[in-house]
């Protein structure tokens, strides 16, 4: 984040405004952040990290697809866990067009690349900004 300005989106922009408050106001370092839509996050990105629950992938996706431009770049954050069919957090699903980054890059324009990463890192790590990171990040693409 340092450097660059960050957009959260949301489906409620007033949400998305608050945890860039929360964001800015809990980051080590001063972090240039603002909230809005999930549809003008991605018109006004250049990288976008998607970081939705897998049940919600493909309907995001498709509701932001219009607004995606030639050349961003999207990471892929999802991870098709069996709780989204009722079943546990330690075991994925099988996704009909292989993985989630090939579902991914299978709805969106042609002209963004897609990259999954960050699938191997706890969620419940990555909410928490005052925690570091301590361990390797898989980035496929």
């Amino acid at each position: 984040m340092a450097g660059h300005q960050v957009i959260i989106g949301s489906r409620s922009p007033d949400r998305a405004a608050e945890a860039a408050r929360t964001i800015a106001q809990t980051a080590r370092r001063p972090v240039r952040a603002s909230g809005s839509s999930n549809e003008s996050a991605v018109s006004q990105a250049d990288v976008i990290v998607l970081t939705v629950p897998f049940t919600a992938l493909l309907e995001t996706l498709k509701m932001v697809k219009p607004n995606f431009k030639p050349g961003q770049v999207l990471v892929n954050v999802s991870v098709p866990l069996e709780t989204a069919v009722g079943g546990r957090a330690t075991r994925t699903v099988g996704v009909w067009a292989g993985s989630a980054g090939e579902l991914t890059a299978s709805v969106v324009p042609k002209t963004v690349s897609v990259v999954t990463a960050f699938n191997n890192v706890s969620a419940e790590l990555l909410r928490d900004p005052t925690k570091q990171v301590e361990c390797d990040v898989l980035v496929c693409s």
